[in-house]
């Protein structure tokens, strides 16, 4: 997962294939003998042009699609390396607010990630209204 700040890097698949125009976060299909890591490297490369580094795993996730495949997807932070981030095989890449990523069609196998970037977001929100509060009730001690 690429982040900056808030935003994440979400892509919308294309028009022709499966899962038309619904939404995903960037990687890919591991090969034969490839790691998790490999393949996420690999994967960025081909769709967004980019060199990257792979860090720590976020969460695993097991999805069955109704008629469709079985799937494992693994979620791991990303940093990049090298290169401009440029769309070549996706309809549309956005960098997209990570409370607001419940209002895109995202595949289902991507679900449970926007669930973990939406409780995180509202941590972070409690986190700083919390240090706002302690910054305001020290504020009369500090201003004396």
């Amino acid at each position: 997962m690429l982040r900056d700040g808030d935003l994440v890097l979400v892509c919308q698949r294309a028009a022709t294939g499966s899962h038309p125009l619904r939404w995903e976060f960037p990687g890919g299909k591991l090969e034969p003998g490839e790691s998790v890591e490999a393949c996420l490297v690999r994967e960025l490369h081909e769709e967004l042009g980019i060199a990257a580094s792979v860090g720590a795993r976020i969460a695993s996730v097991e999805h069955r699609y109704p008629q469709g495949p079985h799937v494992r997807v693994h979620f791991h932070a990303v940093v990049v390396q090298a290169g401009t981030i440029e769309n070549r095989v996706f309809a549309r890449i956005v960098w997209h607010p990570r409370h607001r990523l419940d209002e895109l069609d995202f595949l289902d196998a991507d679900r449970p990630l926007i669930a973990i970037l939406r409780r995180e977001a509202q941590l972070d929100l409690a986190a700083r209204r919390e240090a706002q509060l302690d910054l305001a009730a020290a504020r009369p001690i500090l201003e004396r």
